[in-house]
């Protein structure tokens, strides 16, 4: 009898030692799943910030870009309306001129007048 409730002592440590073995096992896969759902929650969540930033630098780019296109716009403009001033400089340099040019032929003119008429009033005078 003896022997035989050895045996059975035996075959239970046996049986609790598989069973704790079971466990740590059991435990270990566990931990695995959970490291595992860990990394593939950081993963999306990589990948999630990567489109983030992707799609905020295209925005930005395109910000940048709409601006660039505003300034040279209003550079154009500026050139432009620069132009169009040395034009009306021009213009107005022109105008100024032929205005002198037409006063001094009045003065001339209205010098050639009063010399006809002291020449007049020199010719009544010796009559």
């Amino acid at each position: 009898m003896k022997h035989r409730d050895e045996e059975s002592s035996d075959y239970g440590e046996r049986e609790q030692r598989e069973g704790e073995r079971e466990q740590r096992e059991g435990e270990r896969e566990q931990r695995k799943e959970r490291e595992n759902r860990g990394k593939e929650r950081e993963q999306r969540e990589g990948e999630r910030e990567q489109r983030k930033e992707r799609e905020q630098r295209k925005e930005r780019e395109q910000r940048e870009g709409e601006r660039e296109q505003r300034e040279g716009e209003r550079e154009q403009r500026e050139g432009e309306r620069t132009e169009g001033r040395r034009e009306n400089r021009g213009k107005e340099r022109e105008n100024r001129g032929k205005e002198r040019e037409q006063r001094e032929g009045e003065r001339t003119e209205g010098r050639r007048e009063r010399t006809e008429g002291r020449r007049e009033n020199r010719g009544k005078e010796r009559e």
